[in-house]
């Protein structure tokens, strides 16, 4: 799959009920919040300075993001592992603008209903043109278009409210108008979700429109979450008060997000597309390429599961597929992370 012009390119546990500025890595007796202070400095100085040269060199990044990423770094960290951010610093705003811009273009053009022609009319093709009818099976039909969006929408509406539904971050209703049509009706009525409920909205709809080859599965808003939680924890200005400037840092976030988004799908593309389910790529390879590591790396537990015939499909297919996003609370799921797209590896099951 080409990531939409990226640069490069159910139960849930229980969450606290709103976001902190604490969150991060689970407390371990490595971790940066009981280390001495003088560790703790010095591990600050060196995931700072990791950042701050000309050139990254993605062997330190990854080395030290495997350990764990302090939340400060974890955007920009992550940004630069997943290949959305060069490892020329220099070319880091420019990327960053003209994915935002670009971004922006998408909200404007996929965000709005799909204007359908008046069938009382003749069409540009004349009365036997049959694109222009609500029952043509044409695919590029104006009704066929709006047909599918609105069920993609339909499938993106029933997830997004289910997504993290302990967390507050995602659901704490909002009132504010937005800087993008986040409640497009294409025929199935308006639905009220939080500011952040709104912005994983978009970003997956949009995603789905552009690249029809995956589209929208059930779980992505999963995957999305935490790579927006992030990006979002990572901007100051959204503690002001100015709301022109929470709005801009929002919209930045937002765009951000999906290209991260994008780029965490450009590998996972595999096991999203059914028609790959069988081939050397798709997930049941995966299944079976975990059983092999299973096998080789821990023999006593892969005999215990295959003598009571629980296959890796019963546990491991979320595993997969959402990256532990649904097996974990959001703490865990970051840590976790860190050290997944540390390794060069990361999608290799």
């Amino acid at each position: 799959m080409s990531a939409p012009a990226s640069p490069t390119l159910p139960t849930h546990p229980s969450h606290p009920s709103e976001p902190s500025s604490s969150i991060g890595p689970p407390a371990t007796s490595e971790s940066p919040s009981r280390a001495p202070l003088s560790k703790r400095l010095a591990a600050e100085a060196a995931f700072s300075g990791a950042l701050s040269g000309p050139t990254v060199d993605l062997g330190e990044v990854r080395r030290l993001a495997f350990q764990g990423i302090p939340e400060k770094h974890r955007a920009l960290f992550w940004a630069v592992l997943l290949e959305y951010l060069p490892l020329d610093r220099s070319q880091w705003d420019s990327t960053r603008t003209k994915a935002r811009a670009l971004y922006r273009v998408y909200c404007e053009e996929f965000m709005k209903d799909v204007t359908v022609p008046d069938v009382s009319e003749p069409s540009e093709e004349g009365e036997s043109g049959v694109g222009d009818h609500p029952l043509s099976e044409d695919r590029s039909s104006p009704w066929n278009i709006r047909e599918t969006r609105r069920k993609l929408l339909e499938v993106i509406d029933t997830d997004v409210p289910r997504t993290m539904p302990s967390l507050g971050f995602f659901h704490t209703p909002g009132t504010e108008a937005e800087s993008h049509d986040s409640a497009v009706d294409l025929g199935h009525g308006r639905l009220r979700f939080s500011r952040r409920g709104n912005a994983l909205r978009r970003i997956l709809f949009i995603f789905a429109i552009l690249n029809p080859g995956i589209g929208y599965v059930q779980g992505m808003s999963d995957l999305l979450a935490p790579l927006y939680y992030v990006q979002y924890q990572a901007v100051p200005s959204l503690g002001l008060s100015d709301p022109a400037a929470v709005q801009s840092a929002e919209d930045d976030v937002e765009a951000d997000s999906f290209f991260v988004f994008s780029a965490v799908m450009a590998h996972l593309r595999s096991v999203f597309v059914r028609e790959m389910d069988v081939s050397g790529e798709g997930i049941q390879a995966c299944l079976s390429n975990l059983d092999t590591l299973l096998a080789r790396c821990d023999p006593e537990l892969h005999h215990s599961l295959a003598s009571k015939r629980l296959g890796h499909q019963l546990f491991a297919f979320k595993w997969v597929t959402l990256l532990f996003s649904q097996d974990f609370a959001l703490p865990d799921v970051l840590r976790i992370w860190d050290s997944l797209f540390a390794d060069s590896h990361r999608f290799c099951f």
